[in-house]
This record gives structure tokens, C-alpha cells and sequence, in this order.
């Protein structure tokens, strides 16, 4: 439904400019250097992250016309692969002196048609929804965004107030996005460095040896990967039962970096035909390809899982499975796999150099103890992470809704979402 207040109008119409950026040149270490913004800097959910911005010496002529104010929309017109087309626009709103690169075109709205936070997210919508697909043309490998021919489409735009109320509502709930991934980045540094001192130095030690991985408790073990653990061999026909019923892990069922383990289905319905490893409830899973990405998980119940997978378990239980997940999440482990991993091709771990793998082994109680401390930290992030959910689902709602004029704010009153 459109509402007879809402106007159809281009998007190259609500600009009062339009231009594009310059890269300047390298500058020497005693010249004058411009912050230079590039679609890199650019994050998945279309905001800005300035930590690696890029410096360049620019012409008076240019410090003086290419720098941004507040308000600015950065188009990107030069970029994107096979997974990102090209498109991508940014609302800048930081204070400093920024100038933009030449792959991108800066939109200054007229602020006396649209409010530019609503034409930043009357875009963004828009990009993430696949409206750029059709103006996109590739060269060389290079993606090339139509940019004229895309700022003629159109979009219903509501009376200012409206625009205005719009954008608030938005903007609180990127605000409260913002705010929960600085908890989650926060909960991360606190897990990787309390995983770090635990799996080291234990609880409670004031007795310490020296051995080739560094200072440890006396009365732990130090043990080859091999000797502390096995990995499953032999695979299974997961076409027959009982094995088509069971679930089905792959390394895509299996989050980065946080050892979660993600949706899943059972081999029947993923329709798998090839051979997997049949686990248990023991069992830890690794993800061997790309140890880069630090993919391991406890599942705590019997299934299948890929062949690019490694289910391992304790030798005699002397290791507790939550143990062992956390020794193949912390840097230690992952820094050695990614070193042993570097071969032609895909990134692989091999058993051979898993089997080398140097574990340290404390008694059961005391792993007990420093499972329930790293748990404690992870349960946090837990909730964190499916908060985060929640609101980007409720933000792709409401763009849905709102700026297309399916729900009417009441300009009047304040909305209060979060």
C-alpha cells in the first residue's frame, strides 16, 4: 500500500551533490597526510570501521573540495565478488577530516526533500535486498556499479517528519546493535585470556616446572596429542540405518572461532551419499580444513559428521570432552595448527602433525573446575550472541515495514523498541 502523502521520486533527485572520490598519492614521512576512506573499510552490515584507514597526500585543490561532512552517503562503485556484489553505501557521520577514494561516488543529500539517515537506509535496504544486481556490470574480474542508472530508480519517500521518525526508530536499534557487539568483543578477550591462564597455569598452583611448552603446575602432564587422545577411524554408509537418521555435522554446522554448534539435519534429509565418521557422545569435533577458522565444537550426543572432520576423544578418560574443546579453541592449539596447516591447495590438518600436538594434562577435578570457569564466560557470550539475532532479525523487520509504509509511525509520540 502507498499512501497518497508518500511521493515517488528518483534517488538523483534528492541529492543536492554528487561526485567522485581521489586516492592522492603516497606521501613521504615528512608530509602532510589525508584520511582516506575505501569500501575496506566498509563492514558487512554497512557501517564504517575506520581502525585500518589509509593515509595520502592530497592537492591543496582537492583537501579543499573531496573532504566529508556529516550526513554524506559513500556509494561504492568499484568493487565486490562473487559473495558481496558491488553497491554498498555508508552513512558518514564521524567528526575529523576524512576524504574518500576513487572507487567510491559521495552522495550529499538535500536536506530540505530527505532526511539523509532515511536515504541511507532506504539504500542499505535496498543493497540488501539485491537492488544493485541488475546495475552491476563486470570487466576483468572487476565489478562496476551503473551508478547514473542506479540513482535514477526510484523510491517512495514520506513527508519529512516522517522520514525523520523513521530513521530514529533505526537508529536506536543499531545503537542497541552496536552495544551488544561491543559486549560480545569484550566477553571474546575476556574468554581468550582466561582460557589462556587456565590451560597454563591451572587453578590455585604455586608449584611450577619448566618444559619445552613453557612453565606449567608440577603435577600436570605433559603429553603428544596421540598419547592423550584418539581419532575415530573408519567411516560409515550414511544412505543405510541406523546412520540416514542420524544428524548430519559438516564444517558449515559449525561456528567460527566461539565453538558453537549451529542448525543441523539428519543425513536423509541433507541427502548425503558419501562416507562419514560415525561419533559419539565423547567425542569432540575439529573441523581439519582451514584451521584458520578455528572451527570446533561439543556436540554431546551420537551422529555423523564430514570426512574434513576429526571426532576425538580421551584415551582412558583421562581428559573431560569440554576439556578438550577448549584445549582446540585456545591460541596455543590454533597458532600450531595453522603453522603445520600451510600446504599447496586447501589448508589441511593432517593426523601426523596432530599427532605431535604437545597437551597438557591436568588431574580430573581441576579440569572440572576450569570447565566450569571458561563455561561461566561462554554461557555470557551465548546470550549475547542470540540477543544479536533477535535485533538484527527485528531490524530487518522493521526496514521492511517501515520504508516501504506497510506500519505508519506516529511522528507525535516517542517509540520505545528496545
Amino acid at each position: 500500500m502507498v499512501h497518497e502523502d508518500w511521493k515517488l521520486v528518483s534517488i538523483v533527485s534528492l541529492l543536492e551533490r554528487m561526485d567522485a572520490g581521489t586516492w592522492g598519492e603516497e606521501p613521504s614521512v615528512s608530509q602532510e597526510a589525508t584520511a582516506v576512506i575505501r569500501s575496506t573499510n566498509y563492514t558487512k552490515d554497512l557501517k564504517l570501521n575506520l581502525e585500518k584507514i589509509a593515509y595520502r597526500k592530497l592537492t591543496e585543490k582537492h583537501k579543499s573540495e573531496k573532504m566529508l561532512k556529516i550526513g554524506d552517503l559513500l556509494l561504492e562503485k568499484s568493487g565486490g565478488g562473487p559473495a558481496q556484489p558491488v553497491g554498498r553505501v555508508v552513512l558518514f557521520k564521524e567528526e575529523g577530516a576524512f576524504s574518500f577514494a576513487n572507487f567510491l561516488q559521495r552522495l550529499t543529500p538535500d536536506s530540505s526533500q530527505v532526511i539523509p539517515e532515511f536515504l541511507y537506509y532506504v539504500m542499505a535496504h535496498g543493497y540488501l535486498n539485491g537492488k544493485t544486481l541488475v546495475h552491476q556490470k563486470q570487466t576483468t574480474g572487476i565489478r562496476n556499479l551503473d551508478y547514473k542508472e542506479y540513482l535514477n530508480t526510484t523510491l517512495f519517500l514520506p513527508p519529512l517528519k516522517e522520514q525523520q521518525k523513521i530513521a530514529e526508530i533505526l537508529s536506536s536499534v543499531d545503537e542497541a546493535i552496536e552495544k551488544t557487539e561491543a559486549i560480545i568483543k569484550q566477553t571474546e578477550t575476556v574468554k581468550k585470556g582466561l582460557m589462556q591462564q587456565l590451560l597454563t597455569k591451572g587453578i590455585g598452583h604455586t608449584e611450577f616446572k619448566q618444559t619445552e611448552i613453557g612453565e606449567v603446575p608440577v603435577t600436570w602432564e605433559v603429553l603428544n596429542f596421540k598419547e592423550a587422545c584418539d581419532i575415530v577411524n573408519g567411516q560409515v554408509d550414511p544412505t543405510i540405518e541406523p546412520y540416514r537418521s542420524m544428524p548430519n555435522i559438516g564444517s558449515a554446522n559449525i561456528a567460527k572461532f566461539t565453538g558453537q554448534l549451529l542448525e543441523y539435519q539428519t543425513a536423509s534429509t541433507d541427502k548425503v551419499t558419501s562416507g562419514k565418521y560415525l561419533f559419539g557422545s565423547e567425542h569432540v569435533l575439529f573441523s581439519k580444513i582451514r584451521p584458520e577458522l578455528a572451527k570446533v565444537t561439543y556436540p554431546g550426543f551420537e551422529g555423523l559428521c564430514s570426512a574434513d572432520i576429526y571426532p576425538v576423544k580421551a584415551k582412558n578418560d583421562r581428559l573431560l570432552p569440554e576439556f578438550i574443546k577448549y584445549i582446540l579453541l585456545d591460541q596455543r592449539f590454533y597458532k600450531y595448527s595453522v603453522s603445520v596447516s600451510g600446504r599447496t591447495g586447501m589448508p589441511k590438518v593432517n593426523r601426523r602433525e596432530l599427532d605431535n600436538y604437545k597437551v597438557l594434562c591436568p588431574s580430573l577435578e581441576e579440569q572440572k573446575k576450569i570447565v566450569s570457569c571458561i563455561s561461566a564466560i561462554e554461557s555470557k557470550e551465548t546470550i549475547e550472541r542470540k540477543k544479536l539475532i533477535n535485533m538484527l532479525d527485528l531490524k530487518k523487520s522493521l526496514m521492511q515495514t517501515l520504508l516501504t509504509g506497510k506500519t505508519r509511525v506516529n511522528v507525535d509520540q516517542p517509540e520505545v523498541l528496545i
